[in-house]
């Protein structure tokens, strides 16, 4: 134990001069983010089994803008927004189908889910020496999703399930690293875990309506430009 104590105030004394670089944002500071990557989804959202829970959707595109607004030098308030678009596998819908003793069911689709969430919460920022930083970003808000318009041929019969959509609380953890290449701008590698649950109602062609719910959590992996706005 004291040699472990010992190499944990070795380490400590090493890095210590790297983080106690000279401030890289000051108080007042006003930055907004525009950055473009890719949505992963994770857990229930890109599972591909179970017909009745699971989401079936793959990676697709990850639109992020932000605006930070520095209370001190390395705490600010964060309002993030992404837009994400991401693909239905129905290759795998048509299978779980079968497998669910339903054969010679094609499935297709019209459009991608579609989600937007609007967060606002902290975020801490620490410098690696002059032009580095490492950010830790949270955040509580709302999310909407629309699902995408189904097609399903039976028998040569088709039945087309319209789009459903729905608002819901959403909340953000993640973190990223900036590199100041002036004052006033930065380019940002970000990694951002989001979720929600929306509750979905779709309406099948004979009218009725049928409600499910799905856990929308995806991985969005962006890099950005920060400008001082």
């Amino acid at each position: 134990m004291k040699n472990l104590f010992v190499l944990l105030l070795a380490a400590f004394s090493a890095l210590s001069p790297i983080f106690a670089q000279a401030p890289q944002f000051k108080s007042g500071d006003n930055y907004t983010v525009f950055g473009l990557g890719i949505g992963i989804p994770i857990g229930q959202f890109g599972a591909t089994k179970n017909l009745d829970t699971d989401g079936f959707a793959q990676s697709g595109i990850a639109i992020n803008l932000d605006d930070s607004y520095f209370l001190t030098e390395n705490f600010a308030i964060l309002l993030s927004g992404y837009i994400t678009f991401n693909s239905h596998n129905t290759s795998a819908l048509s299978s779980a189908f079968s497998s669910a003793g339903l054969p010679n069911v094609n499935v297709s689709t019209r459009n991608n889910f579609f989600g937007l969430c609007a967060t606002l919460g902290p975020m801490l920022v620490l410098p690696i020496g002059n032009q580095f930083n490492f950010k830790l970003r949270s955040g509580a808000g709302i999310s909407y999703w629309e699902t995408p318009e189904y097609e399903v041929s039976v028998q040569g019969v088709t039945l087309r399930i319209t789009r459903a959509s729905s608002w819901v609380f959403a909340f953000l953890l993640g973190a990223g690293v900036g590199y100041k290449i002036s004052d006033g701008w930065e380019l940002q590698l970000l990694g951002d875990f989001q979720s929600a649950r929306p509750r979905f109602r779709f309406r099948d062609p004979s009218g009725g309506i049928s409600e499910s719910n799905l856990t929308t959590s995806l991985i969005a992996v962006s890099l950005g430009v920060a400008f001082e706005f």
